[in-house]
């Protein structure tokens, strides 16, 4: 379902919000066929949102920091799709927060960032999907009754060639020995099928039973590589003829010697069997074009101790199949299944941990680590510590056989729910460098640490479907990432070309102002000189970037901030166009109109805002929207102003501390204060609301101020603005917070 921004963005140009002028000048190019053939839109620029510099970033080879990615770097998406990196928007050092969740991942997010979260409404019974900066997902986190939620997606990599069976690489690595020999522990009759049904097929080797649920796999020149022929009968396999011939006479010797004494002869055999000379041996020509097992697994470099395990880079970016069979083979080994249906798997190689977690949270799966010290008993009965073990605790999607073993699935138990994960605590970090980048993709988000999904960053578009009396036949370019000569050249080339179908070809040019100046250059003639039938639409944000000889050769306009008036009524439509179609949304003046202020003339911001306030509450009041958009609470806001400058010092501690114990972060707090006493000192020099964050349904408290009060607020915004600078690196703000505020009901 389409977000209300999405749902109401404007489809012609009488949906577009005031911006008069423009329209009308465009209106009437497009009434008397006195198009222009160069035009260049100005905008304000929108949201931007961030993480720090060693933030991990999801791509086709792995995870990488945020520092490394670069324009075209490729990403996956919260859907599981590979998206472009278009654009990347260095951010400087912001507030960072941490988010972690049920499953004890987590991410680093700045304060501006844009964070994708649902719940589950159980009184709509109804998923609700927000996309809200890190302010407002604290304050929704600490108001909602339901459980805040993020997606657990499914990733898929390129398939390519693996030298082992998947799942005997995972057998191997759960209950097999890679160090010297190779081989393997299991009691499971099933899975002992399973693994010399592979080695039969695949390899020149099967598994010998040693003892004790010990199996070891026998090298390929002790077994059915060779065919012996000895008297005349012919042998399938070197160990075949070593049964006969201990069989015939009471001696002892190695298979590797027979196959030594069968190629060469030797005096050894010679005296035990004096017609050993009659014996032969000659290569299975079946056997030779199969894969020499040690030695692959010597080449992924797996030849490792318990403690060193892990799973070899083109086994975990591979397609799903390929990690399916993985995963079961780690899982049939090393995996438990509790009889209430509780999936775990453990191991003792960090390494090793690692990637299992990486291999089922590409899966969908939620996964939770838990690492504890293991413990044995000597032979006198004492417990002695020994390495740390890490024993993850599973939730699978439902169409996920994530096992095979006969004793396993036996356990599995039907689930209601498909994984998901919940957020438990949103903490303060501290303050990082930090960047945003923006994914060429409809679902505009990325995958972070952890496989966590989150989010990344109209009027030129209309008027340019109206010149093509709503035909399509319109080029958009990104500048952003498309910013060389080369790349305007081969536009400049295409608009030469005819348009077929349509009045135009037209050219959209976004973000134009991050065109190299070389490309600028090749335009100019085309600007200039252009073809009849090509029309190019400039948009920016940076117009001041532009360089001065395309300035003097395009149509600019200026797009303007929405009103404040203009905003409130078109928020009033859609609330009315809504409920046309069964909502039941109400509304008070005080509401919308705080909504408005906030948006700062932005109606996409309006917009969006209004939609997170419904999701909290079907009726839009001052309350509602504080919760909803975690804005400042002006009542404590005014409680604090009065208690300084009635020099209540005790006051001015108490409201400190509540608001600190309530968990509201301080610096935050300061921050909203700094705006709250600017609008006092705006107040006292224009004596209206109009330039106000302050609702004014808070009239009556700011006329409770004397002059005298007001003489004094251009001295506590100094203080207050000074106090921001201080705290900004502090971790733990509050005794200079108080000792400011102590200090300043002295001197009030």
């Amino acid at each position: 379902m389409p977000t209300l921004a999405v749902k109401y963005r404007p489809q012609k140009f009488d949906d577009v919000v005031e911006q008069d002028v423009l329209k009308e000048i465009l209106l009437n190019q497009l009434n008397t066929s006195t198009i222009k053939n160069c035009y260049l839109f100005c905008g304000p620029a929108g949201c931007g949102k961030a993480q720090p510099l060693f933030s991990k970033v999801l791509t086709p080879s792995g995870f990488i920091e945020m520092r490394d990615v670069k324009v075209g770097t490729k990403v996956y998406t919260r859907k599981g799709n590979i998206a472009s990196v278009k654009n990347i928007y260095p951010q400087g050092s912001r507030d960072v927060y941490k988010i972690t969740f049920s499953d004890r991942t987590s991410i680093l997010v700045a304060d501006n960032h844009l964070n994708s979260v649902y719940r589950y409404n159980q009184d709509k019974k109804c998923r609700e999907d927000f996309v809200l900066e890190t302010p407002e997902l604290i304050t929704l986190f600490e108001k909602s009754r339901f459980k805040l939620r993020v997606d657990i997606p499914v990733v898929d990599f390129d398939s390519q060639d693996v030298p082992v069976n998947p799942y005997l690489i995972g057998f191997l690595l759960g209950d097999g020995s890679l160090h010297n020999n190779f081989g393997f522990s299991t009691s499971e009759g099933d899975l002992l099928e399973k693994v010399n049904n592979i080695l039969a097929s695949e390899y020149k080797c099967c598994a010998n039973y040693v003892g004790n649920y010990d199996y070891r796999i026998v090298s390929s020149s002790c077994q059915s590589y060779y065919i012996c022929y000895y008297n005349g009968v012919k042998y399938n396999g070197v160990t075949e003829l070593e049964r006969f011939l201990k069989s015939t006479k009471d001696c002892s010797f190695s298979s590797d010697t027979l196959v030594k004494q069968l190629k060469v002869g030797g005096t050894f055999l010679e005296t035990i069997f004096p017609d050993i000379v009659n014996a032969t041996i000659e290569d299975n020509e079946s056997f030779l074009s199969r894969i020499d097992l040690g030695e692959s697994i010597k080449s992924l470099g797996m030849c490792e101790k318990s403690i060193n395990k892990y799973i070899p880079k083109m086994y975990l970016l591979n397609d799903y199949n390929t990690r399916v069979k993985l995963l079961q083979g780690l899982f049939d080994t090393d995996g438990s299944i509790s009889l209430n249906g509780e999936t775990s798997w453990s191991t003792s190689s960090k390494k090793l941990s690692d990637d299992f977690s990486f291999l089922v949270r590409s899966l969908g799966c939620r996964d939770t680590v838990s690492i504890s010290k293991g413990i044995y008993k000597d032979k006198d009965g004492n417990s002695i510590e020994c390495n740390e073990c890490y024993t993850h605790y599973v939730k699978f999607p439902s169409d996920l056989i994530f096992c095979t073993s006969e004793k396993l699935t036996s356990r599995i138990k039907k689930r209601q729910m498909e994984p998901h994960k919940n957020i438990v605590s949103i903490d303060y970090y501290g303050v990082e460098e930090c960047q945003c980048i923006y994914v060429d993709d409809t679902d505009h988000t990325y995958l972070s640490d952890d496989f966590i999904p989150t989010h990344n960053t109209t009027s030129a578009r209309l008027f340019a479907y109206s010149l093509n009396d709503s035909k399509n036949n319109v080029v958009e370019l990104d500048a952003a990432s498309h910013s060389g000569v080369d790349n305007f050249r081969q536009l400049l080339e295409e608009s030469k070309l005819k348009p077929i179908g349509t009045p135009y070809r037209i050219f959209i040019i976004d973000e134009c102002h991050s065109l190299s100046s070389q490309a600028w250059q090749s335009a100019l003639k085309q600007i200039e000189e252009p073809t009849p039938t090509s029309i190019f639409i400039f948009a920016t944000t940076d117009p001041q970037k532009i360089p001065p000889t395309i300035l003097s050769r395009v149509q600019r306009y200026d797009i303007q901030r929405i009103t404040h008036a203009g905003i409130v009524n078109r928020l009033k439509y859609i609330l009315e166009c809504e409920n046309s179609e069964g909502h039941t949304y109400t509304f008070d003046e005080d509401g919308i109109d705080y909504i408005a202020k906030l948006a700062d003339g932005g109606m996409r911001d309006a917009i969006t805002m209004m939609e997170k306030v419904l999701g909290f509450s079907n009726h839009i009041d001052i309350d509602s929207v504080t919760k909803a958009l975690g804005t400042a609470d002006y009542g404590v806001m005014f409680d604090l102003t009065d208690a300084i400058c009635k020099m209540d010092k005790k006051s001015v501690i108490q409201i400190i501390e509540t608001a600190y114990r309530n968990g509201t972060d301080l610096k935050q707090f300061i921050k909203n204060y700094n705006n709250f006493v600017l609008d006092l000192t705006i107040y006292d020099i224009t004596g209206t609301f109009d330039y106000l964050k302050i609702p004014k349904t808070y009239e009556t408290r700011i006329k409770n101020y004397t002059k005298q009060d007001f003489s004094y607020f251009p001295t506590l915004l100094n203080e207050v603005i000074n106090l921001n600078t201080t705290i900004k690196w502090e971790t733990m703000p509050k005794p200079i917070i108080e000792s400011t505020f102590i200090l300043l009901c002295s001197e009030a």
